[in-house]
């Protein structure tokens, strides 16, 4: 694997300075270079131009009009010191957890494979609908 294509495997979501920053710790330092890389690859379908700066990388095999882009990575590339707060980050971090209202209007985490037991039934943490 090249070291692009490691580099585009790492960084699903990147901006250029990054991607300059990379190449430049492997000895290219030419901009002209970065900007021509980067619009090479665009072209053939391999990057998507989120925003000025800012790419995305279609997974190998899929066309870039399907391609997913992960809005939570493009929020934290906008910005020099974009961060994510509060819920965001908690989502982001246990993407795999979900917030649940208990019986007594008190709210926990729950993994989403747990079923949570209530007076009412059980709550599936992914459906959120009492089963019967």
């Amino acid at each position: 694997m090249s070291s692009l294509q490691s580099f585009f495997a790492r960084h699903p979501v990147f901006t250029s300075d990054e991607l300059a920053h990379f190449r430049g710790s492997r000895g290219s330092h030419n901009p002209g270079t970065l900007r021509v890389l980067l619009a090479r690859h665009r072209a053939r379908g391999r990057l998507l131009s989120v925003r000025r700066g800012v790419y995305s990388v279609v997974p190998l095999g899929m066309e870039p009009e399907s391609a997913p882009v992960d809005p939570y990575l493009v929020a934290s590339r906008l910005a020099p010191d974009a961060v994510l707060g509060y819920h965001t980050a908690l989502w982001h971090r246990r993407a795999r957890r979900r917030w649940l209202p208990s019986p007594n209007s008190h709210k926990r985490w729950t993994d989403e494979s747990d079923p949570v037991s209530t007076s009412s039934g059980t709550l599936k943490p992914h459906s959120l609908e009492a089963s019967t």
